[in-house]
């Protein structure tokens, strides 16, 4: 008898999906991909190998991606087009793809020399600095590789050990992407990865010392049974001037004769907006290029030894080359490894132009950028439409050469609109959305739903406001908080300093007649540093804690804005605002589900540690969380200490059902957010691990014992975009709340769907992107969804839903909080950071780490 087959499970498309909801299409900025390798079309990958024959070190020998992709292009276009009669697409590193067989002069490898610069017939070179280019086929990528994952085979694989099963398949998708990128990668644009911006734009618009330009982003990407490529238009900042001396004081906002007088805190400034730079020097007619390590001081007067003797920079810069140095008490700039840097004044340096800024802007060009980047709907979608045609798909010869085409118009997918949820706030009031305002509300009409009491408290002015205008103030706040059915004992405490300091500010609040149980300060405008120190004070330096509220000087103390501000208070105090009601959020109590979102922000100065956050729900609602704070080293995406914030997620879920038959939650369901998609193997592996352990330390080794655990990464960094026909569209031209999409676009297999939960505000709304990594109990595609809906809802600052969940929200507010725990030692003495060997020293950071005040931690504190 012939042994039976054991039949493959349906993808999880088909297994993982939802029905609840009206049916509506949108158009999603997707183009689908056809590949057509009926004739044998195929990609060839080869190896490449470049080398500077100049360097006398394998490190010098190294050549940068963006000197490497200009020489592969000469090698291409100008020297070898005999070879090259398909342009191949080269990822600037070490490997080139062709859509046809190269006839390399080798055979199977080709080894070519080439100049480092273009020969100038103006300026000849007698002996031109060479490169080594070495070309090597490696394999065939075809088409079938991809039918594992376009398929939906090998899904839910995430939690083994077992090697990657779609290697090929990330080969394909790798070269796909690469040779996408080919057509608009030459003739003068400025490429980050799948990012592309045109340098030579007209309406290019000045920020500050940077230029806003437009430009596109494309991906190819797997979905159920083909492929597509995700278009969008995105807005970047270009350095605006060559001149470092001068885009250095831009940086900053001051004058550029002020650059020699800097305070420490500008000095960092600047040390995170230059290192990484790529800058040249004024007097080499061989043009070479250099990445920025650190900064140095006084950087003329720095001595180093040249033979036998001492001599300074500015006096090697004389000699060498004849350059005399103005000003050897400015700053300069140090290259090449923190050992064995070389100093260069900054008045011999340029910036490289056009050069991409891919750090955080200043804060005063932010609401610039957002202002003049947020297009509407109809807007974007028609610039999309633009992109697809500058992109260049249809006369692309690489393209046609493999096989490859692109659909003309935007894909048409189906998805649904989910009944949205009711809050209940206080007096058992109820309030439902009318259809054509979901996810918007006024509390200016209710009573909270759970109020607290304000018994003696304080505001404290900070920015010599006007005396009547803080008098006003209180009396409004006061009345809201009362309103809502806050219960405020009597009237605040009314005090001014004009300067605040840690010290002022606490022998203010010592001397007070009572310890307040809240306090508000009056904030200057743009004032950082004293935010910092108040809510340093409040959640770590007064003992047992205190409760703050900071509101910005000049600002309308009206009517909604007391009440925006009484939702923050009732919550950091202990009340509810609302809860949310559906038919799924009702089960929450009876199921014993424990929500928990958690986060890690990465700093942009690897200096610096990258700050951890889990927050959790102890209550039988989802409302009323903790949360913990760690720090561990730059870029560690992993938690690394999981397994005791979630030990203790579940003691303070305990502790609070102390007396009740059931002390420990049934159900984690558990939010992650901040992972990219190359990340989610390890993600899985690793943290999911650490959660069971936690959960074998409150439950006991017995796993039959054990909750079930559903663990969601909550993706937001993405570039997918829908639009809705006119019916389904709300006041801004969004699609309304409650949009979900699991079908047709989402990755194959995974199961994932994307949700569009807040209402529209400016601009083109972002749905956020889920993926369910581990489902213990099996819940079904639309218990998840509605329960992922719902608690959009459950943001206790803001009177609309947001776009994420609520505990993956405040997880990141913890995370923004990370540096009021540090002391001031750390602004002051940041080279503290690294040690001698240029390691990155974390105990340095851990000492001055302050945990939160033990009186504020069990309180929502970062609300």
């Amino acid at each position: 008898m012939a042994a039976h087959r054991a039949e493959q499970p349906p993808p999880p498309w088909q297994r993982w999906k939802g029905s609840q909801g009206r049916i509506v299409s949108v158009h999603a900025n997707v183009f689908k991909i056809s590949w057509n390798d009926t004739e044998g079309q195929c990609i060839y990958e080869y190896d490449v190998m470049t080398k500077s024959l100049a360097s006398r070190t394998e490190e010098e020998s190294k050549i940068s991606k963006s000197k490497a992709r200009e020489l592969m292009q000469r090698l291409q276009v100008e020297l070898y087009p005999d070879i090259f009669q398909v342009q191949g697409a080269y990822d600037g590193s070490k490997i080139i793809w062709s859509t046809s067989q190269l006839p390399l002069p080798g055979g199977a490898v080709g080894e070519f020399t080439l100049p480092w610069s273009r020969p100038d017939p103006q300026h000849p070179v007698r002996a031109p600095m060479m490169v080594n280019v070495k070309i090597t086929f490696a394999k065939q990528v075809e088409k079938r590789y991809l039918n594992s994952v376009v398929l939906g085979m090998g899904a839910a694989n995430l939690l083994t050990g077992e090697p990657f099963a779609h290697e090929d398949a990330t080969t394909a998708l790798n070269a796909l992407n690469v040779i996408f990128q080919q057509a608009p990668s030459v003739g003068g644009a400025v490429r980050n990865g799948r990012r592309i911006f045109v340098a030579s734009q007209r309406d290019a618009r000045r920020l500050g010392p940077f230029l806003m330009v437009q430009g596109y982003f494309q991906s190819v990407r797997p979905i159920p049974r083909g492929l597509m490529v995700n278009i969008d238009v995105i807005t970047g900042l270009l350095i605006g001037q060559e001149d470092l001396a001068g885009f250095a004081a831009d940086y900053l906002g001051i004058g550029r004769n002020q650059l020699r007088d800097i305070n420490a805190q500008n000095y960092q400034k600047l040390r995170y907006a230059l290192k990484g730079l790529r800058i040249e020097t004024t007097m080499s007619t061989r043009r070479r290029t250099y990445r920025i390590s650190d900064l140095v001081r006084r950087a003329g007067r720095v001595q180093f030894d040249k033979g036998t003797t001492k001599i300074t920079v500015a006096e090697h810069f004389l000699q060498a080359h004849n350059v005399h140095i103005r000003d050897p008490d400015l700053f300069g700039v140090q290259i090449g490894r923190k050992d064995h840097g070389i100093t260069l004044p900054i008045e011999i340096c340029k910036i490289v132009t056009p050069q991409l800024w891919n750090k955080q802007p200043p804060s005063r060009i932010q609401s610039d950028i957002v202002k003049h980047s947020a297009k509407p709907p109809q807007g974007r979608m028609a610039d999309i439409k633009h992109a697809r045609t500058a992109l260049a798909y249809d006369s692309s010869v690489t393209l046609a050469g493999g096989g490859l085409s692109v659909d003309q118009e935007l894909s048409r997918v189906q998805g649904r609109l989910l009944d949205a949820p009711q809050l209940q706030f206080g007096g058992q009031s109820t309030m439902t959305f009318p259809p054509n305002n979901i996810g918007v509300w006024n509390v200016t009409q209710q009573q909270l739903a759970e109020p607290s009491s304000v018994g003696s408290w304080a505001i404290i002015d900070l920015a010599s406001s006007n005396r009547d205008l803080v008098y006003r103030f209180a009396n409004e706040l006061m009345k809201v908080m009362k309103d809502r059915g806050m219960h405020v004992e009597g009237n605040p405490v009314l005090g001014q300093l004009t300067s605040p300091s840690i010290e002022t500010v606490g022998e203010h609040l010592f001397g007070l007649p009572s310890k307040p149980d809240l306090v508000v300060f009056i904030l200057p405008q743009n004032s950082p540093d004293i935010y910092r120190m108040v809510k340093r004070l409040g959640d770590i330096v007064i003992p047992g804690g205190l409760v703050t509220q900071c509101v910005t000087a000049g600002k309308n103390y009206n009517n909604q804005y007391c009440n925006n501000l009484a939702l923050k208070i009732n919550v950091k105090l202990g009340g509810v605002n609302s809860f949310v009601r559906s038919p799924t959020m009702n089960q929450l109590k009876g199921q014993g589900v424990m929500a928990l979102g958690a986060d890690v922000s990465h700093p942009t100065d690897l200096s610096q540690p990258s700050v951890a956050a889990l927050v959790s729900s102890w209550d039988d609602t989802c409302t009323k969380y903790v949360a913990s704070i760690r720090i561990q080293r730059p870029r560690q995406e992993v938690i690394e200490d999981m397994e005791a914030m979630v030990e203790r997620a579940l003691r303070c879920y305990f502790d609070a059902h102390q007396g009740q038959q059931r002390k420990l939650p049934r159900t984690l369901l558990f939010y992650r957010d901040g992972v990219s998609e190359g990340e989610y193997r390890t993600l899985a592996i690793t943290e999911v691990a650490a959660i069971k352990a936690a959960i074998a330390k409150a439950y006991g080794p017995n796993m039959a014992g054990w909750p079930g655990l559903v663990f969601v990464i909550v993706g937001k960094r993405h570039h997918i975009r829908f639009f809705p026909e006119q019916r389904d569209a709300d006041r801004t031209g969004n699609c309304r709340s409650g949009l979900v999409v699991d079908q047709e676009i989402g990755h194959p297999t995974e199961f994932n769907y994307y949700l569009q939960s807040q209402p529209g505000l400016k601009g083109t709304s972002r749905p956020s992107h889920y993926v369910a990594i581990i489902n213990t109990p099996g819940i079904s595609a639309d218990i998840l969804q509605q329960l992922s809906y719902g608690l959009c809802f459950a943001y206790a600052r803001a009177s609309r839903a947001v776009s994420i969940p609520a505990p993956v929200y405040y997880a990141d507010l913890v995370c923004r909080r990370g540096k009021f725990h540090f002391d001031d030692r750390v602004s002051v003495d940041a080279d503290y950071s690294s040690d001698t060997s240029g390691t990155f020293n974390m105990s340095f950071w851990q000492e001055h780490f302050t945990e939160i005040n033990f009186g504020m931690k069990n309180k929502m504190y970062f609300v």
